[in-house]
């Protein structure tokens, strides 16, 4: 059976002090399950520079603290089985 699963994904801002962004959500599949094991990449707009990344635990959950002062970034989400996706 070849079914073509896309990630989906949440994200939460929070900004604290020092500039400090938190990046957090649970990555789940079209079928709205928990995908374990996939990588989150925050990456400079239109660079390949990889800034944080965070893996999903068991429940999909994940968890980014971004301290850097930039206008913008890519995040990727990437998992075996999955279409990625990079959303800025």
């Amino acid at each position: 059976m070849n079914e073509n699963y896309y990630l989906c994904f949440t994200i939460f801002f929070t900004n604290c002090l020092f500039a400090q962004i938190i990046f957090s959500g649970k990555i789940t599949s079209s079928n709205n399950e928990a995908v374990s094991g996939a990588s989150i990449v925050l990456a400079k707009q239109n660079q390949s520079t990889i800034l944080a990344y965070a893996i999903s635990d068991n429940d999909g959950m994940y968890r980014i603290i971004f301290n850097e002062n930039i206008n913008s970034v890519n995040i990727k989400v990437s998992a075996i089985g999955f279409a990625d996706v990079i959303k800025p």
